[in-house]
């Protein structure tokens, strides 16, 4: 996939073609690199050799220093014979960059084909320059080789400073560059490329900072205000894409914040709420514990709010009475639908529900949820949750023409920007066909901002984008069109993952840890982080997580729709696998808690058919699943030989039994008729009783056989005579 610096990027060269420094397109035909890059690649000649490793390797251009000021270390080469294709790099103006990531390009020593360094911005220095590190532990830092090179805001999606220095001790991985606004003080002419950051949030919503941005639902943000500072519970209830996030963020908390009487946390439940309710409150309880000790204590209060052993009323009122003038804690639910569609246990949810409503029993806390309208039913199927909710439900409808005007030209206005005539009303008529509308709207703003001209945004842009319905699928289809046959591939495997079929409600985004995923789907995770289609975190729990960005995206990108409808039977199945899983998780493995009969076979048939979208761990629980049932069925079919081999050997002993019984009681019967004959018949008697010995030799049969002997003289004579 193309990154847009690809075709911007230069590599400055000597006399003799190597690369010494690195520089950017900021303008039409107009190069940006750093004044001693220049020196050191020309000398006093104004001619300077630079290529476009990126956008055309192996082809070679040259240009003319048209700037240099050794003082602020900037310099420019007009350029001409440039690429059709060759474009200048997009340029932003903020001073708002801690903690955003960066990527940069550099030519370090030994490395003339180039590479890549990523860190992280930190501030201004007294010189005006930003500090940036690297805080990774593999991979290359910005060093010497970088200088005139462009920093690229992941945030922003665009140029914000030029590396200008670099710490040349190994051990310090920093460096500095000239910001934007340095470099347009010291360049005029790039203050026409240089555009303040994009006032509108695309598919995000909209966060605290962002207040002076937010417009159009200042009514409501008032009422929320009137709602929240005199009742315990209030919940916000709107459709999907009406804003409720934005306007508890942006409007209310905003308004709250400056009040010292007032304590904020917010937190969305997730899969496991108690942990994250106790995640959110352990920082005002506990502010100065180590990550450590509070993962750890984070893991004891979650168990003891979920066993009832710890109130949440006792741990507001303790948090509370730890901060001075506060009055109140305002304990903000967010996306309280996540409850039903991603906690899979009913009694936690239920418990959860009750040990939130317990809690408002205590004075101090004021309890502010945001619910999708289609959970609304779920809600108040328990009835102290239904009984709860009289009386503290706001409805948040779509905005009205006025409030969407605002929304539309303010946060343009306010950063310097103008609409063409008429180009609002046409966007407010095309929203107020679209219901849940208002992140389409958002989107389509933001990106007709980045491509406004000399400071308007334009009809023919808007059009050019798809207008508000077909911008964000259009613009999902431009990302994936750009991956190779096996990244989409690879990309299909990661969206169904991302989202929760729904169950007599729409489909749901889905939380997903990186561990539900293949290991090397993580690498594509993240470019679909910087093309704003997913949105990764980390939670102390569960380490790295991603989910989409917004439900707008599922429901607007037909191509996503299709492969849930291509999916849908195979990841209902799945999200029941994955209950079974956590199930035999907190069994402690238990072989009583694998799968067994119709549901292991049910899911040998899946792990055949979608193995590739089985985890390793959903994998390796149908395996043992199986291993354990082969197991069970080899000593069943052992213990019924044994069995067998008992009961035909008991069948044989009784048989010989009775064989033996009936051989003796004819051995002794012929014995005795033997004796009739002893007097009439001797010879008759002898085989008789010879007969009845051979049938069964004891006492009576010998005594017969004996008495006939002793009759007979022929055969005492016999034996007399016998000599061996």
């Amino acid at each position: 996939m193309s990154h847009p610096l690809h075709n911007s990027l230069v590599r400055i060269l000597t006399a003799d073609g190597v690369p010494i420094g690195v520089g950017f397109l900021a303008a039409d035909n107009l190069i940006l690199t750093c004044a001693h890059v220049i020196e050191q690649a020309s000398g006093s000649d104004e001619s300077v050799h630079f290529d476009l490793p990126l956008l055309a390797p192996g082809a070679s251009f040259s240009g003319r220093v048209s700037f240099i000021d050794e003082n602020q270390d900037v310099a420019t080469i007009k350029a001409t014979g440039l690429p059709l294709d060759a474009t200048s790099a997009r340029l932003v103006q903020t001073d708002e960059l801690w903690g955003h990531s960066f990527r940069a390009f550099g030519v370090p020593q030994g490395h003339d084909g180039g590479v890549w360094a990523s860190g992280v911005l930190r501030d201004q220095n007294a010189q005006g320059w930003l500090h940036i590190e690297d805080v990774k532990t593999t991979g290359f830092a910005v060093q010497p080789g970088f200088s005139g090179g462009p920093i690229w805001d992941e945030n922003l999606n665009a140029v914000v400073g030029m590396v200008v220095a670099a710490e040349r001790d190994p051990s310090v991985k920093a460096a500095f560059c000239i910001p934007v606004k340095k470099l347009s003080e010291a360049v005029p002419a790039l203050k026409a490329e240089a555009i303040p950051p994009n006032p509108y949030r695309g598919l995000y919503a909209f966060r605290e900072q962002d207040a002076p941005l937010f417009f159009g639902r200042e009514t409501f943000s008032k009422r929320l205000l009137e709602a929240v500072s005199s009742r315990s519970l209030v919940a916000v209830v709107g459709a999907s894409g009406a804003g409720k996030s934005s306007a508890v963020f942006a409007g209310l908390l905003p308004r709250l914040r400056p009040n010292v009487e007032w304590l904020i946390a917010a937190f969305r439940p997730g899969p496991r709420p108690f942990e994250s309710l106790a995640a959110t409150l352990l920082p005002l309880l506990e502010p100065t514990i180590s990550e450590t000790d509070r993962l750890l204590e984070m893991r004891k209060l979650s168990g003891a709010l979920k066993s009832g052993e710890l109130a949440l009323g006792e741990i507001i009122q303790t948090i509370v009475k730890k901060h001075g003038d506060a009055q109140h804690l305002l304990l903000f639910a967010d996306q309280f639908e996540e409850l039903y569609t991603l906690c899979d246990d009913a009694e936690t949810r239920r418990t959860f529900v009750n040990t939130l409503l317990a809690g408002l029993d205590e004075r101090g806390l004021k309890l502010l949820l945001t619910l999708r309208a289609d959970f609304m039913g779920q809600a108040l199927s328990q009835r102290p949750f239904a009984d709860a909710l009289q009386d503290k439900v706001l409805n948040l409808g779509p905005m009205n023409a006025e409030e969407l005007t605002r929304a539309i030209t303010q946060p343009a206005e306010k950063s310097g920007a103008r609409f063409e005539e008429g180009l609002p009303a046409l966007i407010v008529a095309d929203v107020t066909t679209q219901p849940g509308a208002l992140p389409l709207l958002e989107f389509a703003l933001s990106q007709l901002w980045e491509k406004q001209e000399n400071g308007k945004l334009t009809l023919y842009t808007y059009q050019s984008i798809g207008g508000v319905e077909g911008a964000l699928a259009r613009y999902a289809d431009q990302v994936y069109a750009e991956l190779s046959a096996a990244e989409q591939e690879q990309a299909r495997r990661i969206f169904i993952q991302l989202v929760a079929p729904g169950a007599g409600t729409e489909d749901t985004r889905r939380l997903t840890a990186r561990t539900e995923l293949k290991k090397e789907d993580w690498g594509l995770v993240r470019r679909m982080a910087t093309k704003r289609l997913v949105v990764t975190d980390q939670s102390l729990e569960a380490g790295e997580m991603v989910e989409v960005v917004h439900e707008a995206l599922i429901r607007e990108w037909g191509r996503l729709r299709a492969w849930m409808n291509e999916s849908r039977a195979f990841r209902a199945w799945q999200e029941r696998l994955r209950t079974s899983l956590q199930q035999w998780q907190a069994s402690g493995k238990d072989r009583d808690a694998l799968l067994h009969g119709l549901a292991l076979r049910e899911a040998g048939d899946w792990l055949e058919k979608e193995e590739a979208a089985l985890s390793e761990i959903e994998k390796e629980f149908i395996q043992k699943s199986t291993a354990v049932q082969k197991r069970r069925r080899r000593i069943t079919l052992f213990s019924a030989l044994a069995v067998v081999l008992v009961l035909l050997g008991t069948f044989l002993y009784s048989y010989f039994q009775v064989n033996a019984e009936k051989n003796r009681a004819i051995g002794n019967q012929t014995a005795a008729i033997s004796k009739d004959y002893l007097e009439e018949k001797l010879d008759l008697a002898l085989l008789l009783a010879a007969q009845a010995s051979r049938q069964n030799e004891n006492f009576l049969t010998n005594d017969a056989l004996l008495l006939a002997i002793q009759q007979d003289p022929n055969t005492l004579q016999i034996m007399r005579g016998h000599t061996d």
